[in-house]
Protein backbone atom coordinates (compact mmCIF):
# COMPACT_ATOMS: atom_id res chain seq x y z
CA UNK A 1 0.00 0.00 0.00
CA UNK A 2 3.21 2.27 0.82
CA UNK A 3 4.82 1.92 -2.30
CA UNK A 4 1.89 2.59 -4.50
CA UNK A 5 1.19 5.58 -2.86
CA UNK A 6 4.49 6.29 -3.63
CA UNK A 7 4.43 5.67 -7.06
CA UNK A 8 1.13 7.66 -7.16
CA UNK A 9 2.36 10.81 -6.11
CA UNK A 10 5.60 9.83 -8.11
CA UNK A 11 3.40 10.12 -11.12
CA UNK A 12 1.71 13.20 -9.57
CA UNK A 13 5.00 15.05 -9.35
CA UNK A 14 6.32 13.69 -12.65
CA UNK A 15 3.80 14.50 -15.11
CA UNK A 16 2.62 17.66 -12.88
CA UNK A 17 6.32 18.99 -14.31
CA UNK A 18 5.33 18.15 -18.18
CA UNK A 19 1.80 19.24 -18.51
CA UNK A 20 2.30 22.32 -20.80
CA UNK A 21 4.47 24.46 -18.60
CA UNK A 22 5.08 26.75 -22.13
CA UNK A 23 2.01 27.20 -22.51
CA UNK A 24 0.64 28.87 -19.83
CA UNK A 25 4.01 31.02 -20.20
CA UNK A 26 2.62 32.41 -23.68
CA UNK A 27 5.57 33.35 -25.75
CA UNK A 28 8.04 35.36 -23.64
CA UNK A 29 11.86 34.38 -23.46
CA UNK A 30 13.16 31.29 -22.71
CA UNK A 31 15.11 32.77 -19.93
CA UNK A 32 11.38 33.74 -18.47
CA UNK A 33 10.01 30.63 -18.91
CA UNK A 34 12.81 28.90 -17.39
CA UNK A 35 12.16 30.95 -14.40
CA UNK A 36 8.51 30.36 -13.99
CA UNK A 37 9.32 26.74 -14.90
CA UNK A 38 11.45 26.18 -11.69
CA UNK A 39 9.31 28.47 -9.55
CA UNK A 40 6.44 26.21 -10.37
CA UNK A 41 8.34 22.86 -9.92
CA UNK A 42 9.50 24.30 -6.44
CA UNK A 43 5.56 24.65 -5.65
CA UNK A 44 4.60 21.61 -6.97
CA UNK A 45 7.76 19.74 -4.83
CA UNK A 46 6.19 21.32 -2.03
CA UNK A 47 2.66 20.69 -2.49
CA UNK A 48 3.22 17.16 -3.29
CA UNK A 49 5.45 16.80 -0.24
CA UNK A 50 2.40 18.37 2.03
CA UNK A 51 0.23 16.05 0.23
CA UNK A 52 2.55 13.01 0.80
CA UNK A 53 2.75 13.80 5.02
CA UNK A 54 -1.29 14.33 4.40
CA UNK A 55 -1.72 10.61 3.32
CA UNK A 56 1.08 9.58 5.85
CA UNK A 57 -0.71 11.22 8.49
CA UNK A 58 -3.51 9.70 7.25
CA UNK A 59 -2.45 6.25 6.86
CA UNK A 60 -1.07 6.04 10.55
CA UNK A 61 -4.88 7.69 11.57
CA UNK A 62 -6.73 4.71 9.47
CA UNK A 63 -4.06 1.62 10.23
CA UNK A 64 -4.75 3.13 14.42
CA UNK A 65 -8.43 3.12 13.79
CA UNK A 66 -8.49 -0.37 12.28
CA UNK A 67 -5.52 -1.75 14.79
CA UNK A 68 -8.00 -1.06 17.64
CA UNK A 69 -11.23 -1.91 15.92
CA UNK A 70 -9.09 -5.25 15.31
CA UNK A 71 -8.25 -5.62 19.10
CA UNK A 72 -11.96 -5.22 20.48
CA UNK A 73 -12.85 -7.97 18.17
CA UNK A 74 -9.86 -9.98 19.76
CA UNK A 75 -8.24 -9.93 16.33
CA UNK A 76 -4.95 -9.44 17.63
CA UNK A 77 -2.79 -10.77 15.08
CA UNK A 78 -4.40 -8.20 12.33
CA UNK A 79 -4.19 -5.15 15.09
CA UNK A 80 -0.76 -6.30 16.08
CA UNK A 81 0.19 -5.96 11.96
CA UNK A 82 -2.24 -2.75 12.28
CA UNK A 83 -0.23 -1.19 14.52
CA UNK A 84 3.08 -1.76 13.06
CA UNK A 85 2.04 -0.64 10.03
CA UNK A 86 1.25 2.82 11.94
CA UNK A 87 4.97 2.74 13.15
CA UNK A 88 6.11 2.53 9.98
CA UNK A 89 4.44 5.70 8.80
CA UNK A 90 5.38 7.44 12.32
CA UNK A 91 7.06 6.64 15.45
CA UNK A 92 4.40 6.98 17.99
CA UNK A 93 4.41 6.14 22.01
CA UNK A 94 0.56 4.90 22.01
CA UNK A 95 1.20 2.72 18.72
CA UNK A 96 4.02 1.17 20.32
CA UNK A 97 2.22 0.53 23.51
CA UNK A 98 -0.88 -0.98 21.58
CA UNK A 99 1.74 -2.99 19.44
CA UNK A 100 3.21 -4.45 22.77
CA UNK A 101 -0.16 -5.43 24.30
CA UNK A 102 -0.92 -7.00 20.79
CA UNK A 103 2.72 -8.76 20.83
CA UNK A 104 1.74 -10.60 24.29
CA UNK A 105 -2.36 -11.09 23.41
CA UNK A 106 -0.77 -13.26 20.04
CA UNK A 107 1.53 -15.27 22.22
CA UNK A 108 -1.01 -16.16 24.81
CA UNK A 109 -3.34 -17.19 21.76
CA UNK A 110 -0.43 -19.09 20.68
CA UNK A 111 0.11 -21.24 23.71
CA UNK A 112 -3.66 -21.43 24.84
CA UNK A 113 -3.81 -23.46 21.70
CA UNK A 114 -1.62 -26.43 22.36
CA UNK A 115 -3.54 -29.44 22.77
CA UNK A 116 -4.07 -29.96 26.13
CA UNK A 117 -6.21 -26.80 26.38
CA UNK A 118 -8.32 -27.91 23.45
CA UNK A 119 -8.84 -31.57 24.00
CA UNK A 120 -12.01 -33.34 26.06
CA UNK A 121 -9.66 -35.94 26.37
CA UNK A 122 -8.22 -36.84 30.53
CA UNK A 123 -4.73 -35.68 30.42
CA UNK A 124 -1.65 -37.18 31.44
CA UNK A 125 -0.16 -35.94 34.69
CA UNK A 126 3.17 -34.16 32.75
CA UNK A 127 0.11 -32.75 30.16
CA UNK A 128 -1.22 -30.90 33.62
CA UNK A 129 1.98 -29.81 34.64
CA UNK A 130 2.56 -28.41 31.35
CA UNK A 131 -1.15 -26.98 31.52
CA UNK A 132 -0.35 -25.53 34.50
CA UNK A 133 2.82 -24.06 33.41
CA UNK A 134 1.30 -22.49 30.70
CA UNK A 135 -1.35 -20.95 32.32
CA UNK A 136 0.94 -19.28 34.65
CA UNK A 137 3.00 -17.70 32.19
CA UNK A 138 -0.41 -16.59 30.09
CA UNK A 139 -1.36 -15.02 33.46
CA UNK A 140 1.88 -13.44 33.87
CA UNK A 141 1.80 -11.96 30.69
CA UNK A 142 -1.83 -10.46 31.23
CA UNK A 143 -0.67 -8.63 34.60
CA UNK A 144 2.46 -7.14 31.64
CA UNK A 145 -0.44 -5.90 29.31
CA UNK A 146 -2.08 -4.14 32.71
CA UNK A 147 0.91 -2.97 33.49
CA UNK A 148 1.60 -0.74 30.21
CA UNK A 149 0.10 2.44 29.96
CA UNK A 150 -1.76 3.09 27.15
CA UNK A 151 -4.67 5.19 26.54
CA UNK A 152 -6.81 1.90 24.76
CA UNK A 153 -8.61 0.01 27.60
CA UNK A 154 -9.26 -2.86 25.40
CA UNK A 155 -6.43 -4.95 25.47
CA UNK A 156 -6.17 -4.49 29.38
CA UNK A 157 -10.10 -5.13 29.60
CA UNK A 158 -8.71 -8.43 27.19
CA UNK A 159 -6.30 -9.65 29.42
CA UNK A 160 -8.25 -9.02 32.34
CA UNK A 161 -10.51 -11.76 31.50
CA UNK A 162 -8.15 -13.98 30.04
CA UNK A 163 -6.03 -14.14 33.27
CA UNK A 164 -9.60 -14.44 35.32
CA UNK A 165 -10.01 -17.72 33.04
CA UNK A 166 -6.83 -18.75 33.21
CA UNK A 167 -6.10 -18.14 36.60
CA UNK A 168 -5.23 -21.37 38.48
CA UNK A 169 -7.07 -21.52 41.77
CA UNK A 170 -5.07 -21.39 44.91
CA UNK A 171 -6.77 -24.08 46.59
CA UNK A 172 -4.95 -26.15 43.61
CA UNK A 173 -1.25 -25.73 44.97
CA UNK A 174 -3.08 -25.84 48.59
CA UNK A 175 -4.31 -29.26 47.82
CA UNK A 176 -1.08 -30.35 45.85
CA UNK A 177 1.22 -29.30 48.82
CA UNK A 178 -1.14 -31.31 51.23
CA UNK A 179 -0.92 -34.08 48.99
CA UNK A 180 3.09 -34.12 48.90
CA UNK A 181 3.16 -34.48 52.73
CA UNK A 182 1.89 -37.53 53.20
Amino acid sequence: MKKLLIVFLSCIMIGGGLIGCDKLQGKTSNVKNNANKNQQQQQQQSSTSQTKQESDSELFKDSMKEGKLALAEGEYYVARDMFKLALEEKSDDEASKLKEQCDMLCEIDDISSAYYFTTDEELTDDEIASAIKDCEKIVELCDKIMAIDSKSDAAKSEAKRLKEYYQVPDSYYESDSDSEEY
